[in-house]
């Protein structure tokens, strides 16, 4: 199964990640023996076991029925044919993160990935033979960890208050499909909006949270706007969107990515779209700054791509034209696709940006760039999977222990492959100085896909809120167990929090922001949804608003 390209559905991404695993149920690699691995323990009586199985497999209860001497013989002979052609580009995968009914699509996909690499250095094992050694060794069902669902209601009171683009008149045909949420100061008048991209409308809205009944105004309709940053461009004093315009909405190798500029007008109440970059492969994230130090801003490039195309870009400021716009010249930062999302921060404290990029597909990885002051990055690794379908779906930067440097805040519940997974989980990758970032799992959450931090029962730390997004198809039995959809991770001491819920058994969330929407001194929580993969749900609301009512 080795190849050059992985095959996750990453939209952010959203991911897609969106896209895209595995903490504790796989048994790993080396420890190959006669018997089918253990999995987690099934989810108590209360809330009946998740078969994550949609059918039996014949062929698969062959396998593991058969005589132990022959099935280890098969092992022993298989072993180092299998991990020298699967685990030649990218780490070895875990047999135990795919049930035995989806291995043989799993091993299909791998053997045709080498084919379309074009690569011919390898040995290739037989692929029935490739299939069978992972199906014997693969557990018969995923069965979900029991603290995904009846943990109690958070302290915090939040009342939810559903806004959708039609306020009180007929619904939009068009499901919502929410991929970015922020409560930012568009008009730079001192008055926040929430400004989200809508990838069912291929529209850029805003909302005015203190404007009762008002609908959501349109600033912009492009390709498929899946995440934007304010920033004035042109110095002009007035804010501008910089929109990362993902392109094609499904995964493909497509030029239809764009880095698109939208130009305030002198009335200040309208938008003009100029597209800065295209051609480019699905650009899932775009991040402004003065990269080289020289007094203008330049532009990160997040270009997700697919299979053959995909990097991480620069948009280097050149100066102006005749016209006094900008100009720039695009160079490539590394080489890689899948990368999901690149946030800026000054990681080492010299005064010169650094990012962090999410990279998911094969690589599954979480890098900091460090800047030498001149737009040039040395690679450092903060943490990385140690399986190609781990699942990568979000970071969030912040000093989550109050120590005074930058941590990272890590989901991996990418779901839109097979399904979620008893591994997908919210973790912290904690800043102790070095490189690799020291690893904490926090809790379990299958399909998790966004988090943000905030702090939301005032108590001086950083809590967690954890959204998850589940296609419809993978989602009727965690609904039946009551599995949490919206959850709030009390930091009760430093780095160590408590799971409480908000909200179960509504798994179709694909943005969150935070904010004190109310002006009542309360953080407040938005929540995007995501209805393309849930298309039987009579709702079609964009988003919630969860309002803070301060503790029970």
């Amino acid at each position: 199964m080795s190849h050059r390209r992985y095959d996750c559905l990453q939209l952010w991404i959203a991911s897609c990640g969106l896209a895209i695993v595995l903490l504790c149920v796989s048994a790993g690699c080396s420890d190959v023996s006669s018997t089918v691995p253990s999995t987690k323990p099934a989810l108590s009586s209360t809330t009946a076991d998740v078969n994550l199985s949609d059918s039996k497999s014949t062929a698969a209860a062959a396998l593991v029925t058969q005589d132990a001497a022959e099935q280890q013989a098969f092992l022993t002979r298989m072993r180092p044919q299998v991990e020298a052609f699967c685990g030649d580009c990218h780490v070895m995968p875990k047999f135990a993160n795919v049930d035995r009914e989806h291995w043989p699509r799993e091993v299909a996909k791998g053997f045709e990935f080498y084919r379309i690499s074009g690569r011919t250095d390898l040995h290739v094992p037989d692929v029935q033979e490739v299939t069978d050694y992972f199906v014997s060794l693969a557990p018969e069902k995923l069965v979900m960890p029991a603290t995904i669902a009846g943990n109690p209601f958070s302290v915090v009171d939040f009342q939810p208050t559903p806004i959708h683009k039609s306020v009180g008149r007929s619904v939009a045909a068009q499901p919502p499909c929410i991929s970015s949420l922020k409560w930012v100061d568009l008009d730079s008048n001192g008055r926040r909006s929430l400004v989200y991209c809508d990838l069912g409308t291929a529209t850029l809205y805003k909302y005015q949270p203190d404007q009762t009944n008002s609908a959501p105004q349109t600033l912009a309709v492009l390709y498929q706007p899946v995440q934007f940053e304010l920033c004035d461009l042109n110095e002009d004093e007035r804010m501008d969107l910089l929109v990362a315009d993902l392109g094609e909405f499904l995964p493909a190798d497509s030029d239809l990515g764009r880095v698109v500029w939208l130009k305030r007008q002198e009335s200040g109440e309208r938008f003009e779209s100029i597209v800065l970059q295209e051609g480019l492969g699905r650009v899932t994230d775009v991040k402004p700054g003065d990269f080289d130090a020289d007094g203008d801003t330049d532009i990160l490039v997040a270009e997700f791509g697919w299979r053959k195309t995909g990097r991480i870009l620069m948009l280097e400021n050149t100066g102006v034209d005749e016209q006094g716009q900008p100009t720039f010249e695009m160079r490539v930062i590394d080489e890689r696709h899948g990368t999901i999302e690149t946030p800026v921060v000054d990681l080492n404290g010299d005064g010169h940006l650094d990012f962090v990029a999410l990279i998911s597909q094969e690589f599954e990885i979480v890098e900091a760039f460090i800047n030498q002051g001149n737009g040039q990055f040395e690679t450092q690794t903060i943490w990385r999977a140690d399986d190609p379908m781990y699942g990568s779906a979000r970071i969030e930067l912040a000093d989550v222990d109050g120590d005074g440097d930058t941590d990272v805040v890590y989901a991996n519940g990418d779901s839109f492959d097979t399904g979620s997974k008893p591994y997908h989980s919210v973790q912290w990758l904690e800043n102790q100085g070095v490189f690799p970032f020291q690893h904490h799992h926090i809790t379990f959450m299958p399909g998790v896909l966004a988090i943000k931090l905030a702090d939301f029962d005032q108590d001086g730390d950083l809590d967690i809120v954890a959204g998850a997004l589940v296609p419809e198809r993978f989602d009727a039995s965690l609904e039946a167990a009551g599995v949490e959809s919206l959850v709030l991770l009390e930091q009760v001491s430093s780095g160590e929090f408590k799971r409480t819920k908000i909200e179960v058994a509504s798994n179709y969330h694909g943005a969150i922001e935070v904010g004190d929407f109310d002006g009542d001194g309360r953080t407040d929580i938005a929540v995007g949804n995501f209805l393309h993969f849930h298309p039987h749900l009579p709702s079609r609301q964009d988003f919630t608003l969860w309002m803070n009512q301060g503790k029970r």
